[in-house]
């Protein structure tokens, strides 16, 4: 997705592969060692209160 972002020269955009998968999918790709990062649900519009 990064790459193809780059090449369009347009920012990455996430596309929501993981939204909803599974603890069990998750487990799986995880014990895979496959690579994972961190992602937080964001209002597309609106602002986001302050802690």
């Amino acid at each position: 997705m990064k790459e193809i972002a780059k090449q369009k020269k347009l920012p990455p955009v996430y596309t929501g592969k993981w939204e909803t998968a599974t603890d069990a999918e998750v487990q799986a790709e995880l014990e895979k060692g496959a690579p994972f990062t961190y992602r937080f649900n964001v209002p597309k519009e609106g602002k986001i209160p302050s802690l």
